[in-house]
Order: C-alpha cells, then sequence, then structure tokens
C-alpha cells in the first residue's frame, strides 16, 4: 500500500506559535503617529476644522460638491461617435479616467487652499478630448483633458482683444495659478 507523503508546500496553512499575538509597542507608537498625522492635516485646514471629529471624517459632505462633476464626466462614457449630429469622436475612456483624477486633484488642492470650489460645465471635444469649463465674472477658464496631456486656456470676456493665455495644466503649480487666477486673487 502506497503512502502520501505531504511536502511542506501543500501543507494546510496553521497559525503559528512564532507569530505574536496583540500589539507590540512599535505597531501601537505608528498607529498613534497615523492618527496625529492626520490630526495635524486637518487641524491645518480651516475647511476641515468644522468637522467633529477629524479621524471620523464624513468624507460625503466634503466631497458632495465634487461628485457631479465626476458623475458628468462619468456620463460621457455614454456618448457615441457623432453625439452631436456632426463628425465627431466619441469620447475617449482613458481621457474620461485622466479627467476624474485631475479634477478630484484640482479639487483637493482647491479645499486645501480654502477657495471655494466652483462647478465646472463638463463637455467632450471633437476629438474625444475631455473638456472642462469654469466662469467666474469676465473670466474664462477651459480645460482640454487628453489621454497624454492636460491643457488650460485663460480668456477675458471684457477684453476680446486680451491675449489667450495657453498652460500645461497637469502640473500642480500651474493648477494653483490657474484657479487663482479664475478667482482673480
Amino acid at each position: 500500500m502506497a503512502t502520501l507523503t505531504l511536502t511542506p508546500e501543500y501543507l494546510p496553512l496553521r497559525p503559528s506559535r512564532s507569530v505574536p499575538q496583540g500589539v507590540s509597542a512599535s505597531s501601537d507608537s505608528i498607529t498613534r503617529r497615523g492618527i496625529q498625522s492626520r490630526q495635524r492635516f486637518y487641524e491645518a485646514s480651516a475647511a476641515l476644522r468644522s468637522y467633529p471629529d477629524p479621524i471620523v471624517l464624513d468624507y460625503s459632505r466634503v466631497f458632495s460638491n465634487l461628485i457631479p462633476t465626476i458623475n458628468a464626466i462619468g456620463l460621457l462614457l455614454d456618448r457615441p461617435e457623432g453625439w452631436n449630429g456632426y463628425d465627431v469622436a466619441a469620447p475617449d475612456w482613458h481621457a474620461i479616467e485622466r479627467a476624474k483624477i485631475w479634477v478630484a486633484t484640482l479639487f483637493a488642492e482647491v479645499l486645501l487652499s480654502e477657495r471655494a470650489w466652483i462647478q465646472p460645465q463638463v463637455s467632450s471635444g471633437r476629438n474625444g478630448e475631455i473638456l472642462l469649463e469654469w466662469w467666474k465674472g469676465d473670466r474664462n477658464l477651459e480645460v482640454y483633458i487628453e489621454i497624454d496631456r492636460v491643457e488650460s486656456l485663460q480668456t477675458l470676456a471684457s477684453d476680446p482683444d486680451a491675449d489667450i493665455i495657453d498652460a500645461d495644466a497637469s502640473r500642480g503649480i500651474v493648477r494653483a495659478e490657474i484657479w487663482q487666477w479664475l478667482n482673480n486673487d
């Protein structure tokens, strides 16, 4: 009669007595440092200080102003080629995903800078790029998001002869500058 021998890689996993049980002093210290770090982060922002417990932050309240924009960007997936009656591409899936990430990053930066968030108009362009557009007074900010680039255009409605300012809006410093320009800060 043959015997079956199990090699170590086929043995069922069993708890080892050598694995420490409970919480070690170093684990407890790391946890406390993580909590303190989050507390300092939320205490640093006046916009977040109004929440009762920064550790148990109600993210739905913080991000409720961003959700309509993310949803509107996601709905662009429903647009087929020629969606506007002309020869236009359907919005590009990769550009849609990049637009969601870009606008969420901008939103977080605006929140941390304690400026007010303005809901953009959301659309798509003829080549499948995503267009986000903000108006404040006579200032117009357009952001075109493609798979491999993010470009912004700044215009003044009150001065049609003014130069159009364009920039690579993929960088944080540029996002801060264009938001500051929009808000006339």
